[in-house]
C-alpha cells in the first residue's frame, strides 16, 4: 500500500554556512587580518572590510581568460601507446 507522507515545510539549514557577523568580531585582540593571503594591519583590514559591505570593494569582472597547454612531446606519446 502506498502512503503519501504529509506535506510539511523543513527549514534546510546549511552546516557550513557561518554565523553572522556582529561587529564584535572586528575588535578581537587576537583577531589576525589579510587581504589575498598577505597579513595587513588592523586598520588596513577593517578600512577593506567596511569598503567591501559598503560595496567598493574589487569587483569581478567575469572576463575569461583562454590558456593553452602543451605538454611536452614525451607526455603526448606516452597517451598514444
Amino acid at each position: 500500500m502506498n502512503v503519501k507522507m504529509p506535506a510539511t515545510e523543513v527549514a534546510w539549514v546549511d552546516p557550513d554556512d557561518a554565523p553572522e557577523l556582529t561587529g564584535e568580531e572586528m575588535d578581537r585582540p587576537d583577531a589576525v587580518w589579510s587581504i589575498g593571503g598577505c597579513r595587513v594591519t588592523p586598520d588596513e583590514g577593517k578600512s577593506a572590510f567596511r569598503a567591501l559591505l559598503n560595496g567598493n570593494g574589487p569587483t569581478n569582472t567575469g572576463q575569461k581568460n583562454a590558456a593553452t597547454v602543451l605538454p611536452d612531446l614525451e607526455v603526448r606519446m606516452a597517451h598514444v601507446i
